[in-house]
């Protein structure tokens, strides 16, 4: 097979919070051909699609409430789970989703919204890096 151009297998990025501010930057540098780009923000970016057409590159948008972390980490599993390993050259997760509560003193926060910020700067993390090493680590015992 000497010669012989074979296509390189993809490079596949999970992306949270990536609809506006910092993800959506990370986002724009991400999409290319060449790679699979899943954002999992509230809203889908219109922008990023037309961007991901423009350029031929693979790109997924969920819109996820990752409040709801334990909905959000099924919803991966069972995406990875349908992804063929032997067809991906690697898989980066990165969690950059947050949200921040008004800015003032601790005691002048409302339960509700530090309870809100917590779910998704700590607990959706941590289901989706769970779920993330889970599926990639068969991957790797399988390849």
């Amino acid at each position: 097979m000497a010669g012989m151009n074979l296509p390189t297998p993809p490079h596949l990025f999970i992306l949270t919070g990536a609809s506006r501010g910092m993800g959506l930057a990370m986002a724009r540098q991400l999409l290319a051909p060449g790679r699979i780009l899943l954002c999992i923000s509230r809203r889908t970016s219109d922008e990023l699609a037309q961007m991901a057409a423009a350029q031929g590159a693979h790109l997924e948008q969920w819109s996820q409430d990752l409040a709801d972390s334990q909905e959000a980490a099924d919803r991966l599993e069972r995406w990875l789970g349908s992804l063929r390993s032997s067809e991906l050259d690697s898989a980066t997760l990165i969690n950059n989703a947050g949200v921040i509560p008004h800015i003032a003193p601790l005691g002048g926060i409302e339960a509700p919204d530090l309870a809100n910020a917590l779910r998704v700067g700590l607990e959706a993390p941590l289901a989706l890096t769970s779920v993330f090493l889970r599926a990639t680590g068969r991957w790797v015992q399988q390849g």
